[in-house]
């Protein structure tokens, strides 16, 4: 990748910010800029990768991909973009946008190994706009590879995405395909997803149930509706919540508060039994007349419970069911691979919370 000096950096942050301020004060005067368009930039995500937007104006990616952006600005002219880290350019180049204002950049997205925010600005004539960019690692469970090279893991996906999450990562696990691959295998953690039939998914548990109650971890991604197991169930509410997400301490390792947004959530898990939740949402009560209680309605979107010597952990988060494209699915999954790696070192447990 091309990278320029910070001085280089810096004067391109200054062009743009005149840039924008100069448009700003344009459309204030009420004078209409050339070619009638609004006198600005805008950037979107572009709809061939719209798991990369997670809302707002910033963007997740994942290093080692393509970051594609629509961007919208006067017909017929040329807008420059520069993919920035601090005062680095690592990047750089042009898009011709069509009679209609429009245009699709895309660029290939460094390697990091850690979270890193940069940012994507684009300058056309008649203005600028910049897109925070979040880079999450590809391979986010490098730094515990000996931790998971120890315990034996197996995954049962028909839909194959988890499966090349973690060879993507290159993390050493079982298929489960088949019948008998199921009922051979008595290792330390299984993986349940992709099952879009309730019947299929709890055929799958009930296979693991002995495993299961003397030690065995079973993991089980987005059930479907009407699906219930080990005292868990699936509930659906008539219209889905809203609100802030909330991790537990240990479920942090990637994640962060923000990443999972604030819904709506269609659905959540139930249980009777001892519950470790790992995320949350807090629904605020109402009383009668329409206050507020003081008191909210938890709804677990991800817990964990034991079940006899096993442990069973369900989680019911809409962006799991693309660890390989988004980002975040991706973390979702290495966090509840982490949170169980460590439930098996020197065997201490995780504090319930």
């Amino acid at each position: 990748m091309r990278r320029a000096s910070a001085l280089t950096a810096v004067v391109l942050w200054v062009l743009c910010d005149i840039a924008a301020a100069e448009a700003s004060r344009a459309g204030a005067e009420g004078s209409a800029p050339r070619g009638g368009t609004t006198p600005n930039v805008a950037v979107l995500m572009g709809p061939a990768d719209p798991r990369a937007q997670s809302g707002g104006r910033i963007a997740r990616v994942l290093a080692g991909g393509v970051l594609t952006a629509h961007v919208a600005a006067g017909p017929d002219q040329q807008a420059g973009w520069w993919f920035v880290y601090g005062d680095d350019v690592l990047a750089c180049g042009a898009v011709r946008l069509d009679a209609t204002g429009h245009g699709r950049l895309s660029l290939a997205v460094p390697e990091v190994r850690a979270r890193t925010v940069c940012r994507l600005l684009v300058r056309a004539h008649v203005g600028s706009d910049a897109l925070e960019v979040e880079v999450f690692p590809s391979s986010m469970l490098a730094p515990a590879a000996g931790r998971l090279a120890g315990l034996r893991l197996a995954v049962a996906d028909p839909t194959g995405r988890v499966m090349a999450a973690l060879e993507a990562e290159k993390v050493d696990f079982e298929p489960m395909e088949t019948d008998i691959q199921k009922l051979i295998f008595d290792g330390d953690v299984a993986i349940l997803a992709g099952h879009q039939q309730a019947a299929a998914l709890a055929a799958a548990c009930r296979g693991l149930e002995g495993r299961l109650t003397r030690g065995m971890t079973v993991v089980v991604l987005n059930p479907p509706s009407q699906w219930q197991a080990w005292g868990f169930r699936r509930t659906d509410f008539e219209e889905p919540l809203s609100g802030r997400a909330h991790l537990a301490t240990g479920f942090q390792q990637i994640l962060q508060p923000g990443d999972l947004g604030s819904g709506p959530w269609p659905c959540a898990i139930e249980t009777q039994a001892h519950l470790v939740p790992l995320v949350w949402v807090e629904h605020e009560d109402v009383q009668a007349g329409g206050r507020p209680s003081r008191k909210a309605t938890v709804h677990v979107l991800a817990g964990a419970r034991r079940v006899g010597k096993g442990r069973l952990i369900v989680a019911m988060l809409p962006q799991a069911d693309d660890p390989v494209g988004d980002p975040v699915g991706r973390a979702v999954l290495d966090e509840l691979l982490l949170w169980t790696a460590r439930q098996y070192d020197t065997g201490k447990k995780e504090p319930d919370g």
